[in-house]
């Protein structure tokens, strides 16, 4: 969807394309930035420079192409599209009608992408509200693409989605296709082939319910990963996702654990990296269950050792959270060379950290061995300590934040 909307939002110059990769870098620091100095930064833009943004922005978006990042992609550019809709001052009064329908678009196209983000990330519920929004502000503002694409998204991501056979809910999508094609003057062959994959990886994990074996499911998505490749593991990963938020939220933990060791599974040749386990660790440490946090991060630090010290950060922290201090403790202490080298610089602070939470003596050596590393101590940070709050929206798949 990023791609449809960003696609005929094209710049008027014929000056030289902007660098996608400078552009992506560009975007992707005032992502980073707070709400409040993203949209002050934009802000201070002159309207020339702003206008280059935007348009540089959308043709970014047009060249992603891989389709494991499309939810994150989509979250950096509507970071900046709602800083750009936050600084346009929109008062009522006639003169001001082209800054209100220019705040509605941004908001429009922002709301659309954070549906897409939402979605990626196998939230359907705010995916939903979000596709809502971004219609009714797409209707508003007269930008009629997007309030279709918005159209298509609450369809497939409304509550009974998932249950729907792809013969069944694909033909009556079939009128808002078309009709967006009507308005773009061109065919959209790969928003057609998305959804019908969309739906049939549905199927697919909705008859891997009953699964016993990994080997099971294997074999049940094989044959239709074969025959619809390319973008079909994308779509069973997102499938898969879905079912282990519904699997959250019916509160059958122990059976998403498995469940996301199965899904590591299916997508490993495209992402070795155990997606699903990292995610569904940072879920259970937003809901403050750290019991199961550490639980899946001690698996996941015996399949992963290259990742061993942001692992076992992790680890510490759970057990910290779980009262068991003098565990973590141990635990970061033994993850430390004598005397600590560069490489466990942040091991390193988080053990200080812990120590001084306990008034630990031994948090002065421990923080000279810090300052002999980075030139710096970590006293001005203590209040700072990352403590996660209880029910909080689940993290994008794949992160490995928190560590």
């Amino acid at each position: 969807m990023m791609t449809v909307l960003a696609t005929d939002t094209g710049r008027d110059d014929a000056g030289p394309a902007p660098d996608p990769a400078e552009t992506g870098r560009q975007l992707r620091e005032l992502a980073a930035l707070a709400p409040e100095p993203r949209r002050d930064a934009v802000a201070e833009l002159a309207e020339a420079e702003g206008q280059d943004l935007l348009g540089a922005a959308l043709a970014w978006a047009v060249a992603q192409e891989d389709p494991w990042t499309a939810g994150a992609d989509a979250g950096v550019l509507a970071a900046v599209l709602e800083a750009m809709a936050g600084g346009i001052v929109a008062a009522v009064g006639v003169g001001n009608k082209v800054n209100r329908r220019a705040k509605l678009l941004l908001e429009a196209w922002a709301q659309l992408l954070r549906a897409v983000e939402c979605d990626a990330a196998g939230n359907r519920a705010e995916a939903h509200r979000r596709f809502l929004l971004a219609r009714q502000y797409g209707e508003s503002a007269g930008e009629w693409r997007c309030a279709v694409l918005a159209a298509l998204g609450t369809a497939v991501c409304g509550s009974a989605a998932h249950t729907a056979r792809a013969e069944e809910l694909v033909p009556h999508l079939e009128p808002a296709v078309a009709e967006l094609e009507r308005f773009l003057g061109r065919e959209l062959p790969e928003l057609r082939e998305g959804l019908w994959l969309r739906y049939e990886a549905f199927e697919l994990v909705a008859a891997a319910a009953d699964a016993e074996r990994p080997e099971q499911v294997v074999e049940l998505t094989a044959p239709w990963l074969e025959r619809r490749a390319p973008g079909a593991l994308v779509e069973l990963a997102a499938a898969w996702r879905r079912e282990l938020w519904r699997l959250l939220e019916e509160g059958a933990a122990d059976r998403a654990v498995l469940r996301a060791e199965w899904g590591d599974r299916l997508v490993a040749r495209a992402d070795p990296g155990s997606p699903f386990r990292y995610w569904l660790a940072e879920c259970f440490a937003q809901a403050g269950d750290w019991d199961r946090t550490a639980a899946v991060v001690e698996r996941l630090r015996a399949e992963h050792p290259d990742d061993g010290p942001g692992l076992l950060r992790r680890l510490a922290r759970a057990h910290g959270h779980a009262g068991r201090r003098r565990t973590a403790i141990d635990l970061l202490r033994s993850g430390l060379s004598d005397p600590p080298t560069a490489a466990e610089e942040e091991v390193l602070r988080t053990l200080v950290l812990m120590l001084m939470e306990e008034d630990s003596p031994e948090a002065a050596r421990w923080e000279a061995e810090l300052v002999r590393l980075a030139g710096t101590g970590v006293r001005e940070l203590a209040s700072a300590m990352p403590r996660p709050a209880p029910n909080r929206s689940a993290p994008s798949p794949g992160s490995r934040t928190g560590g």
